[in-house]
């Protein structure tokens, strides 16, 4: 499709801006910046986005296009979902595919650095601390001074346990036997 040369350079300077192809950049953009017109979302046990007949074979459908022919043609593949959504979405607001992508370009608003950075280092911490609970199996010798301390841990508490036992029955006995002799 043909866009006007402001799309096509911004286009091409955000990509290389993020270092990646016009391509991706693109489908990022159709992906993020239209609406959802799938009934349904793909994910385990799917068989994928369910689009709208009526969108995707509209009777009598009239469009406006831009009035104007770009003067950069764009000739850069996208997925079948971003095709799908542009066309859908094409359909539903009787725009032409070429001026929706030429606006979607212009007018698309990216994060900011600053929060791109903030998810930078969101990322990083999430995989650090996941990469902190994956650690190599334990040899036999860690496992066995591992359940040594651990029993240690656990005679330990036992005996303090028992220790809190015998302090509460010395003093229940002593209560008991105060007990019957004022019974007598």
């Amino acid at each position: 499709m043909r866009v006007n040369k402001e799309a096509a350079e911004r286009l091409r300077e955000e990509a290389e801006k993020r270092q990646i192809t016009q391509q991706d950049m693109l489908n990022w953009m159709l992906l993020r910046g239209l609406p959802s017109q799938s009934q349904g979302d793909r994910g385990a046990g799917t068989t994928g986005y369910s689009w709208p007949t009526d969108l995707t074979n509209p009777e009598d459908v009239s469009k406006k296009n831009k009035g104007s022919t770009g003067v950069k043609q764009l000739n850069l593949a996208i997925t079948s979902t971003a095709w799908n959504k542009l066309h859908c979405f094409s359909n539903s607001i009787g725009l032409s595919k070429a001026r929706i992508v030429q606006d979607l370009i212009i007018h698309y608003t990216f994060t900011s650095p600053e929060n791109l950075e903030k998810q930078r280092q969101r990322r990083e911490e999430a995989t650090q601390q996941d990469n902190q609970y994956r650690k190599t199996p334990l040899t036999e010798e860690q496992l066995k001074e591992f359940y040594r301390a651990f029993n240690e841990l656990i005679e330990k508490e036992e005996e303090r346990v028992n220790e809190l036992f015998d302090v509460a029955k010395e003093s229940y006995e002593g209560r008991l036997s105060e007990s019957s002799e004022d019974d007598s």
